[in-house]
């Protein structure tokens, strides 16, 4: 068991834990809004991103995942719906970076990688899940099904099954195919 009391997450809310693929963990946070990554023993933990206003700052951030090579994807409400980081906190890139209309104005309120590293976010606005390569260039978008109402977390398993967790606790599962 970890005993993070000592450390950068003692005293806050803690919104996501991933491991990443070197067996480290990254945990993003709120009030204050942080990715603080530590090692796999749970020490040396390092803020390496923080909130604020403005590109590479997290602002009503909900989720987050590891891309291939490390590459971070944070999802929120504020700033920009979708983020890129190196694996050391370093901005990369927004979402959508080659659509001339501003990325803002929707909610991401969760994410899933697939199998094909496609980005799935769940769009509280619009009620669609958002899809994008791992470069941020949008796919589509495809309407939530009805019984599902605000996603707080998200999954994609191996044989292309996307569980989706609501709020009230509901599970719901959407076969993706062959895509």
């Amino acid at each position: 068991v970890a005993d993070l009391s000592g450390t950068l997450v003692a005293k806050t809310r803690i919104l996501r834990i991933v491991q990443l693929r070197d067996k480290s963990y990254l945990i993003l946070t709120d009030n204050p809004e942080q990715l603080v990554r530590f090692a796999l023993d749970w020490s040396n933990p390092r803020v390496i991103a923080k909130g604020g206003s403005g590109k590479g700052k997290l602002n009503g951030s909900a989720a987050c995942a590891e891309l291939p090579a490390g590459r971070l994807v944070v999802a929120g409400s504020g700033n920009f719906p979708i983020q890129f980081f190196d694996n050391n906190g370093r901005f990369l890139a927004l979402a959508d970076w080659n659509n001339p209309v501003p990325q803002g104005g929707w909610i991401g309120s969760a994410l899933a990688v697939d199998q094909r590293e496609r980005i799935w976010v769940a769009d509280l606005t619009k009620s669609v899940f958002r899809r994008y390569d791992i470069t941020g260039t949008s796919i589509d978008t495809r309407p939530f099904s009805s019984p599902v109402s605000r996603p707080v977390d998200m999954a994609v398993t191996s044989d292309n099954i996307l569980f989706v967790v609501n709020d009230n606790g509901r599970l719901d599962m959407h076969d993706l195919g062959q895509e």
